[in-house]
């Protein structure tokens, strides 16, 4: 009688753990998933972050730059003032869903949910002194490896400075 009770406070304990398991994994999943999604917002963030750093230093200096893509979704050069990173997001976080500036000085870097879609935007507006304008000799989208950013060229055109950054997906 001694080893059946054994038996079946062993059978007990055994689902007793397995239920816990189960429950904690389905619990920790959502938990998982949202900071994933915060650290895909994070990179591209951070992506666009670098992108500005080193068009404000080449607009001072000549040469260019290589950073790294570590964004899981496409880049795109939409025209010659907007360049913009997308990614998807599986969870629910609290993002805005419409455009926000995380930061305004000689350029704005805007972010918004569309949908499942995160979108972090760096647009160059005109400015009394000078004009930005990307381009590209490649795709216009892209999921590179790399991308170079390079000052191609500065001319003046309505008696304002151009200055013309070559975005190049390696």
């Amino acid at each position: 009688m001694k080893s059946q009770s054994e038996i079946l406070v062993f059978l007990l304990l055994f689902l007793l753990s397995i239920g816990l398991f189960i429950i904690s994994t389905i619990w920790g999943k959502d938990i998982f998933q949202k900071n994933v999604d915060m650290a895909k917002v994070s990179s591209a963030e951070k992506f666009i972050k670098e992108i500005d750093y080193s068009v404000k230093s080449l607009i001072k200096s000549e040469g260019y730059q290589e950073i790294n893509y570590n964004v899981d979704g496409p880049l795109i050069i939409f025209d010659n003032k907007t360049i913009e990173t997308r990614t998807v997001m599986t969870s629910d976080i609290s993002l805005p869903t419409e455009w926000t500036n995380i930061t305004s000085d000689s350029s704005y870097i805007s972010e918004m949910l569309d949908g499942d879609v995160f979108k972090v935007r760096l647009v160059y507006p005109e400015s009394d002194s000078y004009r930005v304008e990307f381009f590209t000799e490649g795709p216009t989208l892209s999921k590179p490896r790399a991308v170079r950013v390079e000052k191609n060229s500065t001319y003046y055109e309505d008696s304002k400075l151009t200055i013309r950054i070559r975005i190049t997906f390696v």
